[in-house]
């Protein structure tokens, strides 16, 4: 359970980080 929570909890991490990069560009 928690390696799974840990997982989405980075995808989630990365999503938000692609969309900050294409906003400043």
């Amino acid at each position: 359970m928690q390696q799974q929570q840990q997982q989405q909890q980075q995808q989630q991490q990365q999503q938000q980080q692609q969309q900050q990069q294409q906003q400043q560009h």
